[in-house]
């Protein structure tokens, strides 16, 4: 309906461009060099609290300056807050009712569990010490859910050490109850059980508050003061949850006393708590990121890739992580040179490398495009907007267009800020690329002839399995990893290409007459993935059951 109304549309990458991000960079770090040190030092919250502080406050501020950017030039607004259109002449006004607005429809950037109903207290406790009762005593290994690679990682173990009892910790949630009781049917026979602790984080919200009123009291900056309403209740209420965790997840570690932590994640709450526990019980606290960390090849990615390590890659509360990658190596020793570190074969993301192709020529050679962009500018400078992300597309659609034989499949999870429907009608209709939401990402990359992504695990993964990677969006701003931007040949090939609007359509030909129903080789992947002679899931499980054979490749630390 809005393309029917007689006013200009404005196209927000016109004015919101590769330097907006950079101003947005530039305030966020002269903010969080004030704050990161009072953080530091405050005595009133638990290293797991400041973690999450930390993690969801730059995100918060991201997203604050990048809609402050978005809009500045613009106006005058008409804003539908709360069922409410707002006929707003102010820039502050609207930028405050923006980020409200987002809130309301997205909910909190951070979602915590409900609360758990207090008059169910007394069963709930009852119900855990049951669970712990029948566990203590055993051998047990602690771990942050059974996402990701965490829940292959389990039945492997399971397989060597069937005696080898996992658990997990949940905050409360309304269904603890019934959850418990299943846990407690189901524990003998899956061999791990979730354990849901007290979280009663109302006890705490007064503390947090005076906390985090004294933090932001010291942010000097505009843009996040005009909307410190909106961001504060947010810190609040996840700052709170993390601390009513403390207590009952020392309890567990008190009782069952593990041999070892493995996290997929210690940015926050449960994983963050999980990471402080087992650091001052001295029980191993392994960090095994879900996502691919490359190391940033200029100043301003590096601060954002930086921040979105903490607590992935890195972190004070791990005693190690593991590097599944030659850059997730040269990244942790440049974010945190003190954090032991163990290099093993992608165990929590990844595909075993492979290389099969299918033999012949194909009719049809397929591209996939399997990326993200974050909501909100969450993540300024590394990933698109989704503005830009849309724009990367229609690029690629149309290049895809002017070549014979080809098919394109876009992977894309449902996203508020674009909806299939709608990016479907932005795309336009044709018979040479399809959008997907659901099946296999592993099973579409082993089918396609080159991945293009723009920042995504994806693309580390796509070079496990042997395909060649075009890094290509909405902007050229930024690159993943070290790339050519030159066309291959047959015999002049690489792992990664830099792509742009410009030289798509030619080096998109090249790229796929030069890897035609070839994988890469050893030599062409050097640098990007670990050789075979680097350990993997197996030898990991044998390093966390002291079963560790002679191995030449030793944890480092510098």
């Amino acid at each position: 309906m809005l393309d029917k109304i007689e006013l200009p549309l404005l196209e927000p990458l016109d004015y919101f461009t590769d330097y907006s991000h950079r101003k947005v960079l530039a305030r966020v770090r002269t903010v969080e060099r004030e704050l990161h040190p009072l953080l530091s030092d405050e005595e009133n919250l638990s290293d797991a609290s400041k973690e999450t502080f930390r993690g969801l406050f730059h995100v918060l501020a991201c997203s604050a300056i990048c809609i402050w950017y978005t809009i500045k030039d613009t106006g005058p607004w008409l804003v539908n807050v709360s069922n409410k259109w707002h006929n707003s002449k102010g820039l502050a006004e609207t930028h405050k009712l923006i980020l409200k607005k987002a809130f309301e429809t997205n909910g909190p950037i951070l979602k915590i569990a409900n609360a758990k109903p207090r008059q169910f207290a007394y069963l709930s406790s009852i119900l855990t010490n049951i669970i712990l009762k029948s566990i203590e005593g055993k051998k047990c290994l602690l771990t942050t859910g059974s996402v990701y690679g965490l829940k292959e990682l389990k039945t492997k173990i399971d397989e060597l050490d069937s005696d080898c009892h996992f658990v997990d910790i949940s905050g409360s949630n309304k269904w603890r109850i019934i959850r418990s009781f299943y846990e407690l049917l189901t524990m003998k026979r899956e061999g791990g059980t979730t354990i849901y602790i007290d979280s009663y984080s109302r006890k705490y919200i007064d503390k947090v508050s005076t906390v985090i009123y004294q933090l932001l009291d010291k942010v000097e900056d505009p843009i996040v003061l005009n909307v410190k309403e909106l961001i504060i209740p947010q810190l609040i209420d996840n700052v709170a949850y993390t601390e009513s965790l403390s207590d009952g997840v020392k309890n567990v570690f008190d009782r069952l006393r593990p041999k070892a932590l493995i996290a997929h994640y210690m940015r926050w709450h449960e994983g963050a708590v999980l990471g402080e526990t087992a650091r001052k019980g001295n029980i191993p606290s392994i960090l095994i990121s879900h996502g691919s960390h490359p190391k940033p090849m200029d100043t301003v990615s590096w601060y954002e890739f930086r921040e979105e390590a903490q607590g992935l890659l890195v972190s004070p509360l791990a005693t190690e992580t593991i590097t599944q990658s030659p850059n997730a190596e040269n990244a942790a020793l440049d974010f945190m040179p003190n954090l032991r570190r163990s290099k093993f074969q992608p165990i929590m993301w990844g595909h075993k490398k492979n290389n099969h192709l299918s033999k012949g020529q194909k009719k049809v050679r397929k591209i996939l495009h399997a990326g993200t962009y974050k909501m909100l500018g969450m993540r300024p400078w590394i990933f698109e907007t989704s503005n830009e992300f849309i724009n990367g597309l229609q690029h690629l659609v149309q290049a895809v267009r002017n070549l014979d034989d080809i098919y394109l499949i876009i992977r894309i999870r449902p996203n508020i800020e674009c909806s299939i429907e709608s990016l479907k009608k932005l795309l336009g209709e044709s018979n040479n690329y399809e959008i997907k939401t659901s099946g296999s990402f592993i099973d579409d990359l082993m089918e396609s002839d080159l991945l293009i992504s723009f920042s995504s695990t994806t693309i580390e993964e796509a070079l496990y399995a042997r395909r060649p990677v075009g890094l290509f969006g909405g902007t050229d701003r930024y690159r993943y990893l070290p790339g050519s931007s030159t066309p291959p040949t047959h015999n002049n090939r690489s792992a990664v290409y830099h792509l742009s609007a410009d030289n798509l359509v030619t080096m998109l030909s090249s790229i796929l007459d030069a890897h035609a129903s070839r994988p890469l080789a050893d030599e062409e992947l050097d640098d990007y993935v670990w050789p075979d002679s680097v350990r993997g899931r197996e030898e990991f499980i044998k390093k966390i059951l002291n079963e560790e054979s002679g191995s030449n490749v030793e944890p480092t630390i510098n």
